[in-house]
């Protein structure tokens, strides 16, 4: 009688465990288990992402009459965290281009979301400008009064455009009088002289030895004497004519 009970107590159980196979699959971080995973659900099941961006995985856990059970705590990890990393809030962080698997396990429950991490977009880079291999300078001749200032200006071309000016940063120099950072030249006080005004690219100083400017100095015109006052001319006056008195009547 007793070996009896027994028999049917192993039957039970070999039954019992032949029902959690028929229902168990592979735990893909621990592949040697098998874990009842029909319970838990993540979603989304799958998505995209690019390497250095975010995205949001939740999960639920449904009792065995599909009812979500509240304040389910999950445990979260990636099969490839040199892919995509898991948050333990379910926050998905792609690393680098590949495919990985992100679990979910609640108890011996679990599911899997897969991840697709796309390249980095590459960072369009700026044109590159073409160098400056010519200089405009304005004026290029000038005249100028001794002592007197003249602003100069100037622009770049380029070889592939010698026509569209180019904004440029240059040193100014001067073979006589003085001249600003900013290219504004005064003249010294010899006339006659003839100096020389350059402006040189301050990261090509080739391209300075092309552009050059002259300038003459000559003496300023004489200051005009104020004129003479003329004194004024006097106006004789004007005659009044007298005011005629009528004659006054005799008395009675």
């Amino acid at each position: 009688m007793r070996n009896n009970s027994l028999a049917g107590a192993l039957f039970a159980l070999s039954a019992f465990a032949y029902g959690c196979t028929e229902n168990a699959t592979r735990d893909p971080a621990s592949p040697s288990l098998h874990i009842y995973k029909s319970n838990v659900a993540v979603s989304p099941a799958s998505l995209s992402v690019v390497a250095g961006a975010t995205a949001q995985v939740t999960a639920a856990f449904k009792d065995r009459k599909g009812r979500v059970v509240s304040g389910a705590v999950f445990a979260w990890s990636s099969s490839r965290a040199d892919i995509a990393t898991i948050s333990r809030n379910g926050l998905v962080t792609g690393v680098a281009a590949g495919t990985v698997a992100i679990t979910a396990r609640y108890g011996y429950n679990f599911a899997t979301s897969q991840v697709t991490v796309g390249a980095r977009p590459a960072v369009p880079t700026a044109p590159s400008t073409p160098p400056v291999t010519s200089l405009i300078l304005v004026p290029n001749v000038l005249n100028v009064a001794a002592g007197a200032s003249q602003q100069f200006s100037v622009s770049g071309r380029t070889a592939a455009d010698s026509s569209t000016p180019v904004a440029v940063t240059v040193a100014w120099t001067a073979t006589g009088g003085t001249i600003s950072p900013s290219g504004l030249f005064t003249a010294g006080t010899v006339a006659g002289a003839s100096y020389n005004v350059t402006a040189t690219i301050l990261d090509n100083p080739a391209v300075a030895a092309k552009a050059k400017v002259t300038v003459t100095t000559v003496a300023a015109p004489p200051t005009p004497a104020p004129p003479t006052p003329t004194p004024p001319t006097p106006t004789p006056p004007t005659p009044t004519p007298p005011t005629p008195t009528p004659p006054t009547p005799a008395p009675p």
